[in-house]
């Protein structure tokens, strides 16, 4: 497993991952990153189709669209903002005290480029802080929050809508699963989004004795043909 989507992780990738994971901007950069690791696993003489790519989630999900959006704005309530720029800080190696909230974020960001060694993470951050008008206060908040990435919000119908459209857009083959809170956040996702994937023919029903014995034998197409309950497998193995 690779995890990161700089040049020269995605070289790496591109020769030697089995699965990569990575945090993009929205469905329009996961495709990015995709279509760029396949075609780069494609020129180092591997089927493209041996590599799996798993998108960064942070779903919050409810039994009805409104009870995810509470959910939502009550985690954020409780993000302590002095904390979250703390933490910005030190992710960012900046001065706490030098930190002006009301400036933009994309400067910000740019001032303390390879802060985290993270390359891919770092245009990921940007990226989201320019199409949404960040300032540094919200991407403090943010950051503690999801860390700016995806976050699916809704009833399970309706997040795994989104998480089909991902896939059958060619954006991800499958996702990771972050939690908001645990264990909360991963019961709401197994309570309301798994069984709606499954009534899609999307995951398949859990197997008393999976046949495939090993992460590796579950993921890799050497051993499941992609067209097999090939969307949500990577994030929900028993």
């Amino acid at each position: 497993m690779q995890a990161g989507a700089s040049p020269r992780g995605m070289e790496f990738a591109a020769k030697w991952a089995e699965l990569v994971f990575i945090a993009a901007d929205g469905i329009e950069g996961n495709l990015a990153v995709r279509t760029e690791l396949r075609e780069r696993a494609r020129l180092a003489g591997r089927n493209p189709d041996e590599l799996r790519v798993c998108a960064a989630i942070q779903p919050i999900a409810g039994s009805t669209n409104i009870d995810a959006a509470s959910q939502r704005a009550s985690l954020l309530a409780h993000i302590d903002e002095a904390s979250a720029v703390r933490s910005l800080a030190r992710l960012m190696h900046a001065d706490p005290a030098s930190i002006r909230l009301q400036d933009p974020a994309v400067d910000f960001l740019a001032d303390h480029r390879d802060a985290t060694g993270s390359e891919g993470f770092e245009d990921m951050l940007a990226a989201v802080c320019r199409r949404e008008g960040l300032t540094v206060r919200d991407l403090a908040l943010r950051q503690s929050f999801d860390q700016l990435t995806p976050s699916p919000t809704g009833s399970g119908a309706d997040i795994a809508d989104e998480l089909c459209e991902w896939q059958d857009a060619g954006a991800a083959d499958g996702f990771v699963v972050t939690p908001a809170i645990l264990p909360g956040s991963l019961a709401d996702f197994v309570e309301y989004v798994v069984p709606e994937l499954r009534r899609r023919g999307r995951l398949p029903e859990a197997e008393a004795s999976p046949t495939a014995p090993t992460l590796r034998s579950r993921l890799s197409s050497k051993f499941r043909p992609l067209g097999e309950a090939q969307a949500f497998e990577p994030q929900l193995t028993d």
